[in-house]
């Protein structure tokens, strides 16, 4: 389910469950930058695969941390496994949103 920062009719959004995080970015953050060019480079194409409008890693999409108007008006529940190459990617959404929250909880 995609949701944006438009209400939606009849439905109130307390809040946002991400489970096994997938976020991007054209800057390696964490230890993505321990990751060869190929692996970041398999990565973008991957992403060009799923979403082909996209434009590019830092896609609000695939990039939310640069866009603070697609946070959710309640908390957030983020989830990243601790051997996810992308989990430092996680805890950086996790730290800016929790940054963000405007009075609502981000654990």
């Amino acid at each position: 389910m995609k949701h944006g920062p438009e209400k939606l009719l009849g439905i109130n959004v307390a809040g946002t469950i991400l489970v096994h995080t997938c976020f991007g970015g054209e800057e390696p953050v964490g230890n993505e930058v321990n990751e060869s060019e190929e692996a970041r480079k398999r990565f973008a194409a991957f992403w060009h695969f799923v979403c082909p409008t996209t434009s590019g890693c830092d896609d609000p999409l695939l990039n939310p941390i640069f866009y603070p108007k697609l946070a959710s008006p309640g908390g957030i529940l983020a989830t990243v496994a601790e051997k996810d190459f992308l989990r430092d990617r996680g805890w950086l959404y996790h730290e800016t949103s929790k940054e963000s929250a405007r009075g609502a909880c981000s654990d």
